[in-house]
């Protein structure tokens, strides 16, 4: 088991891969059990399996991020097989890995000020409409009062769910850096329909996800997972594919 830095930042995906090889020529890798990940969040799962002549080569590749940083150590992976050697049933461990987690999320203060300015903003908003609503109402007789219609709980949870990518397209307008692709990367594949610990190709043939938001759940995952000096590029293309969805 390894990672692709020893030292990851909060807030910044990176990936954990599982390696390990079999005499026994398999199809697929689904008997190897994971680590506690100790407070990292995954993100992703990717599994492979090559077969070859003399047994089977196989991996998965964890996306995971960090919320808060300091050491991380992950206990080692596990599978059960049995020994060619002698037929008995062993349980075969990986190495051990110790992370050092170092920095805190990018822009937590201006995000955090935004988030504010975005409360305050809504409860005087609200403020307003409900006393022009109050007014109006005791301007008008008993009789003209119009019958309240319910809502649907259906039609409520989808006005949430696109005020929700609203408001983190905007915030990645202003902020344009990681932490917010990744807060408008879980709003839209929360509008997708997308079950935890789901990949794209995944959401896509269960969900029969199609045309823009595709294009969005695209361009939203290679701009949370590319390298720091394209990230810009990738964030504009982001921005312009989730635009035209919305």
């Amino acid at each position: 088991m390894r990672a692709d830095t020893q030292t990851p930042r909060v807030g910044q995906p990176f990936h954990l891969e599982i390696a390990g090889r079999v005499r026994e020529q398999i199809a697929a890798v689904d008997f190897v059990v994971l680590p506690n990940l100790g407070g990292l969040e995954p993100l992703g799962d990717e599994r492979r399996a090559v077969a070859t002549r003399s047994g089977t080569n196989f991996n998965e590749t964890l996306t995971v991020v960090a919320q808060r940083g300091g050491a991380v150590h992950l206990a080692g992976a596990y599978f059960d097989a049995l020994d060619a050697r002698d037929g008995k049933a062993k349980r075969y461990y990986s190495n051990d890995l110790a992370l050092n987690v170092i920095g805190a999320p990018p822009a937590t203060d201006r995000t955090v000020s935004l988030r504010a300015f975005l409360i305050k903003l809504v409860a005087v908003l609200l403020a307003v409409f409900l006393l022009g609503a109050l007014l109006r109402r005791r301007k008008k007789p008993l009789a003209e009062t119009a019958a309240i219609v319910p809502t649907s709980p259906a039609v409520d949870e989808a006005a949430q769910s696109e005020n929700g990518v609203r408001t983190a397209l905007g915030a990645l307008k202003v902020e344009r850096n990681r932490s917010a692709v990744m807060a408008l990367r879980h709003e839209v594949w929360k509008t997708a329909g997308a079950h935890g610990g789901e990949t794209l190709s995944e959401l896509f043939s269960r969900n029969g996800v199609a045309g823009g938001l595709q294009a969005s759940l695209r361009t939203l995952e290679r701009a949370a997972f590319i390298s720091e000096d394209r990230l810009s590029t990738a964030i504009d293309d982001a921005i312009a594919a989730v635009e035209r969805h919305a």
